[in-house]
């Protein structure tokens, strides 16, 4: 195992500022070496002396008549020697010193390129480390998905994240779109199995934020999806909401459930299954109709049944006219209210040179048919029927 430190590299150059160079040893040990052998000369000196003295008056020699000192004689050559050699000793280490200073800037010179070398190092392994710990993050990251559990595995295993907008661009949904806010601006897709997963879904770029839902392209969400099915939620935060997926025999309906009480919501009531028009405050948008509606739509229904087969004979030659090579046409419902509307459809297909002779325009009055015709569409008014409303 290596470890390497961040402060390494300023701990070196704070220590190594401390410590003489070695120069500066150099210069010193050569000034004391100097002290060592002026002290050395200096204490041979005054034994020479003191035992120069001394033999004068203990060992004197008689030679022809005169007194002779053998200690003066006999160690003199001895003395100049000695003397000699330490000076030349320390001439010659102050020369070797220097006629080394060039050795000794390069001696420096190359350990500053040892210190440049070593900070180089730290730098590539600063950077080693850093592109280790950003592959650790990935991997952490791309392990950060939303992981679902074995009991969910059949229908659900994967959870991305598109844009609405996109969304609704992509698909008619046959609602207008609500304009999405920052707390309503994406949808979200849930994958019954892998390989319906989008192809980059397990890209770490796709955790584009601290969400740990993947944000995927319009076009990539859908794009290994043979089936979709779409759910339009309420997005406002004045309820708890909460939204149940329950593997079963598939049912294209949406039971709507509530804690209803007598005035409406109730949190401290049971859930109760309730039609989708019901507010929370109890009012239901929805009412059932009550006998005296059902029994006038009864005779409305009846004398369409008793019509109907006049009304097909008189159709028949319209639609005929009407049909394209394919046998095809085009319905429109439309009554006097909608008569601007009527006449917007027109001229928008008019000026893109759509033809419209294949289109038959059911008015429910007189006015209506008026209209149609005179815009160049063919109508139909069943007044036997309409005549009821």
């Amino acid at each position: 195992m290596v470890i390497i430190s961040t402060h390494s590299t300023f701990k070196t150059h704070s220590v190594t500022s401390h410590f003489p160079s070695f120069q500066q040893k150099l210069e010193v040990g050569a000034i004391s070496l100097f002290g060592l052998q002026f002290t050395i000369w200096h204490k041979i000196t005054n034994i020479y002396t003191l035992v120069s003295h001394s033999s004068r008056h203990v060992e004197p020699m008689r030679n022809n008549g005169r007194l002779r000192s053998r200690s003066a004689v006999a160690d003199s050559p001895i003395l100049l020697m000695i003397a000699v050699s330490m000076l030349s000793f320390f001439f010659g280490t102050i020369f070797s010193a220097h006629m080394n200073m060039e050795c000794i800037s390069g001696s420096a010179r190359e350990n500053s390129s040892h210190h440049f070398m070593n900070a180089k190092v730290e730098e590539l392994a600063q950077r080693r480390v850093a592109e280790l710990q950003a592959l650790s993050a990935s991997k952490e990251q791309k392990s950060s998905l939303v992981k679902f559990p074995d009991t969910t595995q059949n229908f659900a295993q994967g959870l991305a994240r598109t844009s609405k907008t996109d969304f609704f661009s992509h698909f008619d949904l046959g609602v207008p779109m609500d304009l999405p806010t920052a707390k309503d601006s994406d949808v979200l897709l849930l994958y019954n199995r892998e390989k319906a997963f989008p192809d980059t879904y397990k890209n770490p770029s796709m955790l584009t934020d601290s969400s740990s839902i993947p944000e995927v392209a319009m076009d990539d969400a859908v794009k290994n999806c043979d089936y979709l099915h779409v759910i339009l939620a309420n997005h406002g935060r004045n309820k708890n909401q909460c939204t149940a997926i329950v593997p079963n025999y598939e049912s294209y309906h949406i039971q709507k459930w509530m804690r209803l009480g007598g005035k409406g919501l109730d949190t401290s009531k049971g859930f109760s299954l309730v039609s989708r028009g019901i507010e929370t405050n109890g009012r239901q948008n929805f009412k059932p109709p009550k006998t005296k509606h059902i029994q006038r739509h009864w005779d409305i229904l009846k004398n369409y049944f008793d019509s109907y087969q006049a009304t097909v004979d008189e159709l028949k030659p319209l639609v005929e006219n009407a049909a394209t090579a394919k046998k095809t046409v085009t319905v429109m419902v439309s009554n006097f209210g909608q008569s601007e509307l009527l006449m917007n459809f027109v001229c928008a297909a008019k000026s893109r040179s759509l033809d419209i002779s294949s289109i038959i325009v059911f008015a429910t009055d007189t006015e209506t048919k008026e209209l149609a015709e005179g815009l160049g569409l063919k109508a139909f008014y069943d007044k036997r029927v309409s005549s009821e409303f």
